[in-house]
């Protein structure tokens, strides 16, 4: 909410005046703020509406005819771009940006698929045998993919000390 309040007030007068985003903006951002404040945003909603010269009179966005806690929750355009995490035993390995649109609806083996397709993760799962992968989908906001793996390198050379172990006792 903080970045949005920083993107309204640095918008240039002629936006603020004739925008058709930034009275969206705005409304939305009253809204966000309805759970926190109800009586301060009810008051700020009152006198949104009552503002001449809108320039979203017939919007899907807002319905000038309710009160704030009647309006629909604001939601992330579909083209705007959103954290894809990749994480290997829960440590941060990668982050890169997809669309929401495509982000909100991918399966975890679309994830996985994807996440390979970046070097840096292909690399460091290459020395690693895959245990599970787990996708989590945080709708309009971005998704994690942690894979749990076993490191190759330490398995073969805890066998190999087993192994001599066995040798040197014998």
């Amino acid at each position: 909410m903080q970045g949005l309040t920083n993107t309204i007030r640095r918008a240039p007068p002629d936006v603020m005046a004739h925008g058709e985003q930034y009275e969206r903006a705005l409304s939305a951002q009253i809204i966000m703020l309805a759970p926190f404040a109800p009586h301060f945003s009810s008051e700020l909603w009152s006198r949104f509406i009552a503002a001449p010269n809108r320039v979203n009179d017939k919007s899907e966005y807002i319905c000038w005819s309710e009160d704030v806690f009647g309006q629909k929750w604001p939601r992330v355009e579909a083209h705007h771009k959103v954290k894809f995490l990749v994480k290997i035993n829960n440590s941060l390995m990668q982050e890169f940006k997809i669309p929401c649109g495509e982000l909100n609806i991918l399966s975890e083996q679309e994830a996985i698929l994807l996440a390979l397709k970046h070097d840096r993760t292909e690399r460091a799962l290459k020395k690693s045998k895959i245990m599970s992968a787990e996708w989590i989908i945080h709708k309009d906001y971005g998704g994690t993919l942690n894979f749990t793996t076993e490191n190759i390198r330490k398995h073969e050379n805890s066998n190999e000390n087993v192994e001599s172990k066995k040798s040197l006792e014998q």
